[in-house]
């Protein structure tokens, strides 16, 4: 009996450290990966034809790792006026698209430092249901199992 207990106890830290997931969106989520069938090679080249047919444009790219980013595209509401980028990193049967967002400094336009970039939570808001609103529409395109995750 002491055996089972001490086991489990010396398992709860590793439940602890493990990243919520969930097929649902909930608040707190920082990147929706897509699993589906495919080679990581196939993922990457849907995941960059996908971005450019939805009007993206691609900013980074790095096909060895098969990775990529779009440029940013401003996006504004009644109450928030951001610029938004998606970085995807594509594996066998995964792709991982994580939203950054950078608040634009005034109406004009002028930005601050380009590294600003920051990974961006869920919450409910309607900044949040914008950004993920253009995610859920790019990966239902690609197709396969959708994961909401931390």
């Amino acid at each position: 009996m002491k055996k089972s207990i001490l086991t489990i106890l010396a398992m709860l830290p590793f439940l602890a450290m493990a990243q919520k997931q969930d097929s649902t969106i909930f608040n707190g989520t920082s990147k929706v990966i897509l699993t589906n069938q495919a080679t990581a090679k196939e993922n990457y080249l849907a995941a960059g034809e996908k971005l450019v047919s939805f009007d993206y444009k691609i900013g980074k790219k790095d096909s060895e790792f098969n990775q990529l980013s779009s440029d940013p595209i401003t996006i504004e509401g009644t109450d928030y006026y951001r610029q938004l980028i998606l970085e995807i990193t594509t594996k066998d049967n995964q792709i991982v698209i994580t939203p950054k967002t950078k608040r634009l400094n005034n109406l004009m336009g002028e930005l601050g430092p380009k590294e600003t970039f920051e990974k961006f939570t869920y919450a409910k808001n309607r900044l949040s249901k914008n950004v993920y609103s253009r995610i859920d529409k790019l990966v239902k395109s690609i197709g396969g199992k959708i994961i909401y995750s931390e």
